[in-house]
């Protein structure tokens, strides 16, 4: 005695619910996602000279060394004391001089703490 069996149908998948978690999840990271400057950093980089000021040496010159250590015209300076001295001439330039194997990470973070002090910051060497 032969039974016959039922034919199996194929089920087709239902590509419209994929669809619909696709473009949940695109909604959802472009509205988790920001498209704005967390945070700029202004600074004009060295070579030519914005402002006379720095062309004609008017300009103090804060090193950073590779060590973490801060220097202002050359003195070595602990960071309040170079903040309390740079607080006393806002507007005026100064020029942030990174010596050889300081980190990026290193030169923003003085930058970032010289900022709240007024000075109008470049980044490069001092002409000798």
């Amino acid at each position: 005695m032969q039974i016959p069996l039922a034919r199996r149908r194929r089920v087709p998948s239902p590509l419209t619910s994929l669809i619909d978690v696709v473009f949940i999840l695109l909604f959802f990271f472009m509205l988790a996602s920001s498209y704005m400057d967390w945070r700029s950093l202004n600074m004009t980089l060295g070579g030519r000279a914005e402002s006379d000021a720095v062309q004609r040496l008017d300009a103090w010159g804060v090193q950073v060394y590779a060590d973490g250590a801060i220097a202002l015209n050359g003195a070595l300076l602990s960071p309040q004391e170079i903040d309390a001295r740079l607080r006393t001439v806002p507007g005026f330039p100064v020029v942030v001089q990174p010596e050889p194997g300081v980190s990026l990470q290193a030169l923003v973070a003085v930058l970032d703490r010289l900022r709240p002090t007024g000075v109008a910051l470049v980044v490069g060497k001092l002409p000798q």
